[in-house]
């Protein structure tokens, strides 16, 4: 029993802090993959042994997915000539969705994994901050990363911080889930406190993903509250936190800065550089098949010349079939949850528009609490 408590205790240890090991890189064997998917597929054997078999559980929703991401990969290798880094990323989306459909239902611990999120994004956000400060007061940019391990990450760390994540946009979706959390855990001890840390360093990240999943978020907890019959003190207290954050923004030229990197040459074509890799490729992604079967069916994971955002890879990589698959999937988890759950959905989905977090391994960090929490008819996390 002893042994089950430690596999479920590193599974969910691992899955909670899978954005930020997978900024550091390994090689073993001439093989050079992220340290994240090494100590995966470690730990995965520990797993499997783990379960129980007599009362093994199966996610049927990430199950259907699995199976149909596994058949177009057969159809796609069988009927193209597929390069390797199609293979590749393809047999890592269907590991990905192996572990969500299989291995979380049975080993994950939604309960550890709930105050490990929020405490790693209490964490992150307080980094961040500290990171701020030193660039703005001191022109002193200090690294969240461990300079003896091999990590990737964005070059634009000495314009916008992005704690110990691999740029702002992995902050902000990271940090999210982490807010949600804590503005939903009523009996939570400084909960205030902890929401004004992690909703301040989302602004002071300079990400437009950081600001819109902050608005997200706030808006869900809120809207369903407000009461103008009774309104109770840590509401005044939001709201006060909410004008105080925005005039820091407009002080500190926050807004101002979001501006110039992604939303400057919206209606004239000449699209910031935050825009370029959303907005300014779509047309690449629309032009990309030139055979009905294709239009319908895709052409695979295959390598793009530039970055699209998930939305548009859907129609590359699976066709209008697979905005049928995926739209099926993340419904019946909509529908199925609790409408304060329904965050972890929405969070990925909007996010879809502007990065590529509902392929491959950034499931990881969502998908587990979203298969955990399906079903659950409750509007709070109890957290102590």
């Amino acid at each position: 029993m002893k042994t089950r408590l430690n596999v479920h205790y590193y599974f969910t240890l691992l899955l909670s802090a899978f954005s930020i090991i997978q900024v550091y890189y390994a090689s073993i064997v001439g093989v050079s993959l992220s340290l994240a998917i090494f100590l995966l597929i470690a730990i995965l054997p520990i797993c499997i042994l783990g379960i129980n078999l007599s009362k093994i559980k199966l996610d049927k929703d990430a199950f259907i997915l699995f199976i149909f991401v596994s058949i177009h990969f057969l159809l796609v290798v069988l009927l193209n000539n597929s390069s390797t880094g199609t293979v590749v990323s393809t047999i890592n989306f269907i590991f990905v969705l192996f572990i969500l459909s299989v291995i979380v239902p049975n080993i994950y611990d939604k309960n550890l994994a709930t105050r490990m999120l929020l405490t790693i994004s209490l964490i992150s956000s307080m980094f961040l901050i500290f990171q701020y400060v030193f660039l703005h007061v001191f022109n002193l940019y200090i690294s969240g990363q461990l300079f003896f391990l091999e990590h990737k990450v964005s070059v634009m760390g000495h314009v916008r911080p992005f704690s110990l994540f691999s740029e702002p946009s992995a902050f902000g979706f990271f940090n999210a889930f982490g807010l949600s959390i804590a503005l939903n855990s009523e009996k939570m001890k400084k909960r205030n406190l902890i929401v004004s840390i992690i909703s301040l360093a989302m602004l002071l990240s300079l990400s437009t993903t950081s600001i819109g999943l902050l608005i997200l978020v706030w808006l869900r907890w809120k809207t369903p509250r407000i009461s103008f019959r009774k309104i109770k003190i840590s509401g005044l207290f939001y709201l006060i936190l909410v004008i105080l954050l925005l005039i820091m923004g407009l002080q500190l030229n926050i807004f101002d800065t979001i501006y110039e990197h992604s939303f400057k040459g919206l209606f004239s074509g000449a699209y910031a550089g935050g825009l370029k890799g959303r907005i300014g490729n779509l047309s690449y992604a629309w032009q990309y098949h030139s055979n009905i079967v294709n239009v319908f069916f895709g052409a695979g994971v295959v390598d793009l010349d530039m970055f699209l955002p998930a939305i548009a890879r859907i129609y590359v990589y699976y066709g209008l079939i697979g905005y049928l698959v995926f739209g099926v999937f993340f419904a019946r988890f909509f529908m199925y949850s609790s409408k304060f759950y329904r965050t972890f959905i929405l969070i990925p989905l909007i996010s879809s528009f502007f990065s590529d977090s509902i392929f491959g391994i950034q499931m990881l960090l969502y998908m587990p609490l979203v298969i955990s929490y399906k079903g659950i008819k409750t509007d709070s996390f109890i957290l102590e």
